[in-house]
């Protein structure tokens, strides 16, 4: 699930018979003060603990506190999701196909991680003194 905020993401399981009303709860009332939470990619799979605790430890370091929110692109997660064998639950297979969530998820990671590099070049940093001391520069 994405949230209200770019870049923080809510991975976690439940089960098939609740799979709506968790999502309507989630949806309507958030999780740990995060809000604005929009479904963006379930599937059912077997072993679910086991691939969940693997997910928590591929994205350890983007774990923001205890919980099941990550700081990490939706649609890095959405790859990794859509790479699970199983049956895919959202988005409905009649509006877009597990390989085509992988494709998507793929392309946009893609562009959204391009942005972030900084092209290459000469940079000049300059550090300063929050005191309003005299800058130095490196």
């Amino acid at each position: 699930m994405s949230t209200a905020v770019s870049g923080l993401v809510k991975i976690g399981k439940t089960g098939t018979g609740n799979y709506r009303e968790r999502m309507r709860f989630l949806e309507g009332n958030g999780y740990a003060n995060a809000t604005g939470l929009k479904r963006e990619f379930a599937i059912e799979v077997e072993d679910y603990d086991a691939k969940e605790q693997r997910i928590d430890e591929i994205f350890a370091k983007a774990r923001v506190g205890t919980g099941e929110l990550f700081a990490l692109d939706v649609d890095l997660a959405k790859q990794l999701l859509a790479a699970f064998e199983g049956t895919q639950v959202h988005p409905p297979l009649s509006r877009e196909s597990k390989e085509k969530v992988f494709t998507r998820a793929v392309d946009r990671h893609r562009r959204h991680a391009e942005v972030r590099c900084i092209p290459d070049g000469t940079y000049r940093c300059v550090l300063s003194n929050w005191c309003g001391r005299r800058n130095h520069e490196n």
